[in-house]
């Protein structure tokens, strides 16, 4: 099997490509973190891409359409690693810090085990990205990816503390990069 014919670790059903859109209209460009606990479980939390630093411990599943990257915590990802995650969408609001939260909706996950041959080959092929690895040189990422504490890079408008929720505000203020620390 060529990487070409890798399977997907990360798929979106299509009702969930169609919330993805309508988001990313609302909020600009996107990003998942899927963890193992915390907030709402284990469901997957959509952020505006940068608004969640991305760090060595995270493994990069896939990007979605609308480029939008999909990440799992390491420890998490070791227990789904024999699985292909897809997001989907279901009526009832969540109870995290999700994008999508206010809308009615919230994203799940649904999973299936890679066949033999399709585990074989993702090994072969060899351990997907991480935060601090990745090519942020790629052209279907962002800059919001390669510096996601750079906020510099947003418009004005959309900068930290102004855009950002109260509960990831203290988070960002700690860290040293962060302007308005």
């Amino acid at each position: 099997m060529n990487i070409n014919n890798l399977p997907p670790r990360i798929l979106a059903t299509p009702e969930a490509e169609q919330w993805i859109a309508k988001l990313s209209e609302i909020h600009g460009p996107l990003m998942f973190h899927q963890s193992g606990g915390c907030c709402d479980g284990s469901a997957p939390m959509c952020f505006p891409r940068g608004e969640f630093r991305v760090g060595a411990q995270d493994v990069l599943l896939g990007i979605l359409p609308g480029e939008t990257p999909v990440w799992i915590g390491a420890a998490q990802f070791e227990y789904w690693r024999h699985t292909q995650v897809t997001i989907d969408v279901v009526q009832g609001r969540g109870s995290g810090m999700s994008l999508e939260a206010p809308e009615g909706i919230r994203f799940i996950v649904r999973s299936r085990v890679f066949t033999d041959e399709e585990s074989a080959a993702l090994e072969a092929h060899g351990e997907p990205p991480r935060g601090d690895s990745f090519d942020h040189g790629q052209a279907s990422q962002c800059c919001q990816i390669c510096a996601p504490n750079d906020f510099r890079l947003y418009p004005v408008h959309l900068r930290p503390p102004h855009r950002m929720r109260t509960c990831h505000r203290k988070l960002h203020l700690g860290l040293s990069c962060c302007p308005a620390r």
